[in-house]
C-alpha cells in the first residue's frame, strides 16, 4: 500500500470517527419552510382604510396569534362596565365546579343594575350563575360568585387583579366583580383582548359566550327563568333605533361571543369574538355612543377580515419528531405540535418572506410527561422574530429504576470512538514523523553519494 493511499485512509477514519462521536452532542434540528411559500404573521400596522368608529377606544386582534390588526387609544385607561364580568366568569372556571350549589346573600340580593333578582336564600347551581353572568349581564350572580370565590369582593378583586396580570393586562385594576362604576375601577381596550383570550382557553368560558338564549330552572324560592344574551350580534337579525336616532340591524355574521357592557360613565362597551371559516378575531369596543357598539364592532371586524388572511403555517401531521430518552424503557419518543400553528398576513402580503425554524433538543433524561415542552418552532417574516410555539412531548416516558444499560453502552460506545480518534490521530503523526525520518535520511544519503 502506497503512502497516499494510506493518508487517504486514515483521513477517512478520522472523519468517521468524529461523526460518530458528535452523534447525540448535537442540541438542535434546523428547518427553513421559506421556499413552501407559506404564510405567517407580520408586524403590527395598521392597513388599509380604517374604519369610522364613534368609540373613543378600540382594539382588534386575531384570537389564534394575538397579532394585532388594529388599535386606537387601546392603553387608554377606561370604565369596562360589564365587560369586568369576563374576567369573573374566568375566574369562576377556574376555582368552581358547575355542579356546585351555593347560596344567595343580602349582599347580592341587594344588588342594582342588570340582574335576575335572586332572592337571599336562594340556592343555584355554579353553572346557573355564570350563564346568567355572561347571557344576562347579572350583577347579582357575579357577587355570589365572587364571595363564593375568595370570602368577600375585596378578596375577590385581589385576585381579579393578580390573574390580570399573569394575562398580560398591566394596566387594569378591578374593585368588584361586576362592573358597576368606581374611579378605581378601569382597564384598557388591549387588556381586555388580552383577559378575553385567556379565557378562550378554557373550552367552556366559549361555550358560555356563545350561548343566545338559556334556562335558569326554578330553585326553592324562585320559578325558571329564561335569559336573552346581551350581544345581539349573535341573534338580532332585524333593525334597531337607537337612543341618537341611527337605524341599523346588529346581527354579524360568525359572532360567537363575548360580552357586552354600559353604565353611563362608561358608555358602551362590547368585546366580541366573530369565527370565519376557522379565522377568529377578537375585538374591544370602549366608550361608544349609546348603542352604537355593535356597528362600531361590524365596522372593526370588518376592517380585520378585509385585510388580513389567516392561514395554517406549521401542519401538526406534518412537524413530528423523535427523540431519545434515557433512563426509561421508552428509549425513544414521539415529539411534534400539540396543534396546528395558524398565522397571519396582510392580505396580499409577500409569503416568500415568511420562514419557520425548528429547535428541539435530541436528547432527554427520563421522566419525560406527555405536553412537557421540548423545544420550539419560531415563526420570522422578513427576518423579525414574530411568534414561536412549543414542540411537546407526545407520550410519556417514566423514569426506570436500576442501571441505564443503554445509556452506560452508550457512554463506553463514545469511549472507544474517542480512543479510535486519538489512536488514528497518533497513527497518522507517527506516519508524518517516519515520513519526514525517511525522507531526510534519504537526502543526507544522496549528499553522502555526491560527495
Amino acid at each position: 500500500m502506497n503512502k497516499r493511499k494510506l493518508k487517504k485512509i486514515i483521513t477517512i477514519i478520522t472523519v468517521f470517527a468524529l461523526v460518530l462521536s458528535l452523534e447525540g452532542f448535537g442540541t438542535v434540528y434546523g428547518l427553513s419552510l421559506a421556499s413552501n411559500g407559506i404564510p405567517g404573521v407580520t408586524d403590527i400596522e395598521n392597513r388599509g382604510t380604517a374604519p369610522e368608529i364613534s368609540a373613543s377606544a378600540a382594539f382588534l386582534m386575531d384570537a389564534s396569534t394575538g397579532q394585532v390588526l388594529y388599535e386606537m387609544n387601546a392603553h387608554e385607561k377606561n370604565y369596562p362596565a360589564s365587560t369586568t364580568k369576563i374576567m369573573t366568569a374566568l375566574l369562576t372556571i377556574e376555582n368552581l365546579g358547575m355542579e356546585d350549589v351555593v347560596s344567595v346573600d343580602a349582599e347580592a340580593a341587594a344588588v342594582t343594575g342588570s340582574r335576575i333578582f335572586l332572592a337571599e336564600g336562594e340556592m343555584l347551581s355554579v353553572k346557573d350563575l355564570v350563564y346568567s353572568l355572561m347571557v344576562a349581564s347579572a350583577n347579582d350572580s357575579a357577587i355570589v360568585l365572587g364571595k363564593t370565590i375568595s370570602g368577600t369582593i375585596d378578596e375577590f378583586a385581589v385576585l381579579m387583579n393578580e390573574k390580570a396580570r399573569t394575562c398580560g393586562a398591566l394596566n387594569t385594576h378591578f374593585t368588584n366583580a361586576n362592573g358597576l362604576p368606581d374611579e378605581q375601577h378601569y382597564t384598557t381596550a388591549y387588556d381586555l383582548a388580552m383577559i378575553t383570550k385567556a379565557a378562550f382557553g378554557h373550552q367552556l368560558f366559549r361555550e358560555i359566550v356563545a350561548t343566545p338564549y338559556y334556562v335558569v330552572p326554578a330553585t326553592n324560592l324562585k320559578g325558571e327563568r329564561e335569559l336573552m344574551n346581551g350581544n345581539r350580534m349573535m341573534w338580532l337579525k332585524e333593525e334597531m333605533t337607537t337612543p341618537g336616532g341611527v337605524t341599523y340591524i346588529p346581527y354579524y355574521e360568525g359572532t360567537n361571543g363575548v360580552k357586552t357592557g354600559f353604565t353611563e360613565a362608561a358608555g358602551s362597551c362590547l368585546v366580541s369574538s366573530v369565527n370565519r371559516d376557522g379565522h377568529e378575531l377578537i375585538g374591544v369596543i370602549m366608550g361608544c355612543d349609546r348603542e352604537l357598539h355593535f356597528q362600531d364592532m361590524a365596522k372593526l371586524m370588518d376592517y380585520g377580515f378585509n385585510n388580513y388572511d389567516n392561514t395554517v403555517l406549521c401542519d401538526s401531521d406534518e412537524f413530528q419528531y423523535e427523540v431519545k430518552v434515557k433512563k426509561s424503557e421508552t428509549k425513544k419518543l414521539a415529539a411534534g405540535l400539540a396543534e396546528d400553528v395558524s398565522i397571519t398576513l396582510p392580505a396580499g402580503s409577500d409569503v416568500s418572506k415568511v420562514k419557520t425554524e425548528v429547535e428541539l433538543e435530541k436528547k432527554h433524561e427520563a421522566p419525560v410527561k406527555n405536553g412537557q415542552t421540548l423545544g420550539t418552532v419560531a415563526v420570522y417574516y422578513d427576518g423579525n422574530l414574530l411568534c414561536t410555539e412549543n414542540i411537546v412531548a407526545l407520550g410519556d416516558a417514566e423514569y426506570k429504576e436500576g442501571p441505564d444499560f443503554a445509556g452506560i453502552a452508550g457512554t463506553i460506545a463514545k469511549a472507544v470512538v474517542v480512543i479510535v480518534i486519538v489512536l488514528a490521530a497518533a497513527y497518522a503523526i507517527f506516519v508524518a514523523v517516519v515520513n519526514k525520518m525517511y525522507k531526510k535520511k534519504k537526502e543526507q544519503r544522496k549528499r553522502n553519494r555526491n560527495h
